[in-house]
């Protein structure tokens, strides 16, 4: 017994190996990090890989609650997105100013939802809330700037087309995401949100623009400054290696059969171009779209559902679903307006008619969650947390329970953190029915939409000592631990050490 203690009285790290030194600093605040990084040259190491690695962080309370933050995280953090409530907007300005420097945008006056890891279910904060929500993203290899569009500069094609162009003007490595979060408050805001994800389109091929529509008073913060601005445009421009991933899911039933375009013309009238599908075939039957729309409302019972054409054209993986409207028709020859599609592109192409039901949304989510969920198992990759951007109409109306979308999240992924809110409109991929491959919408078309759920998820591969050290091995290096070491003391300890 006397040995024993005496072994345990002895033992110190070093007796530790590499791996399990690994997963401990990795629970390490920043700061407790830091210390660590000056007891040894292998700890030094181990920290410097380790803060190279992504984290995603949400949190909810008052505005002194959410300053303890600071103590609990790995590294500096790269952008942030806040909520807040009418009651809890000044407790947050303050909480806001004593964040690490990053970039960060924010809503107020927004009904948020948050997941956090070991929390009883979803939160949804009550209408008179003094809580706001925060979360905070550590992008280690992606570079990030906040911005603000005003509603000056977004009421005419002109002024939007040179803030734009201004935005997006060259300035390192491209840009791989936006996040936009635009407020209006007036019918006097007469700006349309669609306008500028079009823009950024057009300027950003392959971009993937997320967000939503809220209220004012807007927040932006650049290195602790704190901006309040009205009506307008806030977002986040992020640059590099950006693990951020973006899935739509709306859920819809089909109600017609899939027709061949086996008509297309060119159409223009006005601003308004594209194209008319003039004439739908199927099992050797033809006829007019509004003839094989009106064929799939005869039999519904509920016919006050919103109702959706697909359109799926050569090579598309999936019919991207668009509202039918009273201006979803040219009356005069029965045919289908589609905007901003050139004719070649769509002859050929099938299209279907959908109709949005509960049931049918509820699925959709889960089956996309559940295809995000194993395509990262099979590809070795970690979910680190996801923001969520959905539809105010996806409630307990809808669904039965306040905040399905999320609690979804919550029972696919039940350790990872989720921060969202309920938009008046959500900016995300194109929501699509039928698709096939990957969940995740790489380079589609981003536009403004209604009773959608968008994730934007942080997935990145996953990570151990054991990774690390065939990294350096495959660097070709003699001995790596030392050469490496001999780097990292130059840049982390005086040269006197």
């Amino acid at each position: 017994a006397c040995s024993l203690f005496c072994r345990v009285d002895t033992m110190s790290l070093q007796h530790l190996d590499e791996c399990c030194l690994f997963s401990i600093i990795r629970m390490l605040p920043a700061a407790d990090a830091g210390r660590m990084m000056c007891t040894s040259r292998l700890h030094a190491l181990l920290v410097d890989e380790i803060q190279k690695d992504p984290w995603f962080l949400v949190k909810r309370g008052s505005g002194e609650s959410l300053c303890d933050v600071v103590g609990q995280l790995a590294s500096a953090p790269t952008i942030g997105v806040t909520y807040t409530t009418a009651e809890s907007f000044e407790a947050s300005i303050e909480a806001l100013r004593k964040l690490p420097p990053c970039e960060l945008i924010g809503g107020c006056r927004s009904i948020y939802q948050t997941v956090e890891p070991g929390a009883q279910g979803v939160f949804i904060p009550e209408e008179d809330s003094e809580e706001l929500s925060l979360s905070l993203c550590s992008l280690p290899c992606a570079q990030a700037r906040s911005f603000f569009l005003p509603n000056s500069a977004l009421s005419d094609d002109a002024t939007l087309s040179e803030a734009l162009d201004g935005l997006c003007a060259s300035g390192g490595a491209a840009i791989r995401m936006v996040i936009l979060l635009a407020g209006m408050n007036a019918p006097s805001d007469s700006f349309d949100p669609k306008d500028v994800v079009e823009g950024l389109q057009q300027r950003l091929p392959g971009c993937a623009v997320v967000g939503g529509v809220t209220r004012c008073p807007l927040l932006q913060v650049q290195q602790r400054v704190v901006h309040q601005h009205g009506a307008g445009v806030v977002g986040l421009l992020l640059r590099g290696e950006v693990p951020l991933y973006a899935a739509t899911s709306r859920g819809t039933n089909r109600i017609s059969p899939v027709y061949t375009v086996s008509k297309a013309l060119s159409f223009q009238a006005g601003p308004l171009h594209g194209s008319l599908i003039a004439e739908l075939s199927a099992d050797g039957n033809s006829s007019t779209p509004y003839e094989s729309f009106v064929d799939a409302m005869q039999p519904l019972r509920v016919r006050c559902a919103p109702v959706y054409y697909g359109l799926k054209q050569q090579a598309a993986v999936g019919f991207t679903l668009n509202p039918i409207t009273n201006t979803s028709f040219y009356a005069m020859i029965g045919a289908l307006i589609v905007p901003d599609e050139e004719k070649d592109s769509v002859q050929g192409g099938e299209v279907c008619f959908y109709q949005l039901t509960k049931d049918a949304s509820k699925a959709d989510v889960k089956a996309t969650l559940t295809n995000i969920h194993n395509e990262i198992e099979e590809q070795d990759k970690s979910l680190l947390g996801a923001f969520l951007f959905t539809c105010n109409g996806r409630g307990e109306h809808m669904f039965g329970e306040p905040a399905a979308d999320a609690a979804v999240f919550r029972s696919i992924f039940p350790n990872t953190p989720l921060h969202g809110f309920f938009a008046g409109g959500e900016i995300g991929p194109s929501a699509m029915a039928d698709r096939e491959g990957s969940a995740f919408a790489d380079g589609d078309k981003c536009t403004v939409q209604g009773f959608t759920a968008v994730y934007a998820a942080l997935v990145v591969p996953a990570r151990d000592i054991d990774g690390v050290v065939s990294r350096w091995e495959s660097e070709g290096l003699d001995n790596p631990m030392h050469l490496l070491l001999a780097g990292l003391r130059k840049r982390h300890w005086p040269a006197s050490l």
